[in-house]
């Protein structure tokens, strides 16, 4: 892909399930104290209705978010370096992400990962349009499974897990003791591997194979 092409890459897919996604729907209304987990919300219509929530008056946290990152955005471009990739787990209309775009050096490309596709390409279309330099790789996959990462045309020196807004919910395993993290090669400190990754979950964090 071209930095000047004004469309976003090719779609990545994961490998969907609905037997898997039925299974664990049914294995969580099983229980005795009910449950879902929150991403079969976001089909097209859940996730323009989290839009609308994220702008109403009594929901501070992403006017929060938002000014913490105006804030300190010089330090954030500090820790991250130039020609990142920045890989944005629940990407969603990617509003806050606009603030990384416009203060990170030369980001080599921007990848959204999020279960909703309609609203996943429309936000990368639309970042696709307005940052002509930065290569947007939109990838349709639930964060908390394996999935693969595409190839940019500019090999990034390092890759940045963004999660803003998340719920520490999503990242505890078992009794909520044991965080879910990235290791060292799922963050880029491995500056001269191939990027082609497998994004898993293991027991107690996710492993970024080569």
């Amino acid at each position: 892909m071209s930095p000047q092409t004004s469309q976003a890459a090719a779609l990545t897919e994961q490998d969907f399930s609905v037997a898997d996604s039925l299974a664990e729907i049914l294995e969580g209304l099983d229980r005795t104290q009910k449950s879902l987990s929150p991403k079969f919300f976001y089909d097209a219509r859940g996730s323009k209705l989290f839009d609308e929530i994220c702008e109403l008056p009594e929901y501070y946290l992403t006017k929060t978010e938002l000014a913490i990152m105006r804030a300190h955005i010089d330090d954030i471009a500090a820790l991250v370096g130039p020609q990142a990739s920045l890989i944005e787990f629940g990407s969603g209309s990617s509003l806050k992400t606009r603030i990384l775009l416009d203060g990170l050096d030369r980001l080599a490309a921007y990848v959204p990962v999020d279960i909703s596709r309609e609203h996943l390409m429309t936000a990368a279309e639309s970042l696709a349009a307005d940052y002509l330099d930065i290569e947007v790789w939109p990838v349709l996959a639930d964060f908390m499974q394996p999935f693969e990462l595409p190839n940019p045309s500019v090999m990034p020196l390092r890759n940045i897990v963004y999660f803003p807004g998340l719920d520490d919910r999503q990242l505890f395993t078992g009794k909520g003791t044991q965080p879910v993290d990235c290791n060292a090669r799922g963050s880029g400190r491995r500056r001269r591997a191939p990027y082609r990754r497998r994004f898993t979950k293991g027991p107690s964090c996710y492993r970024a194979s080569l």
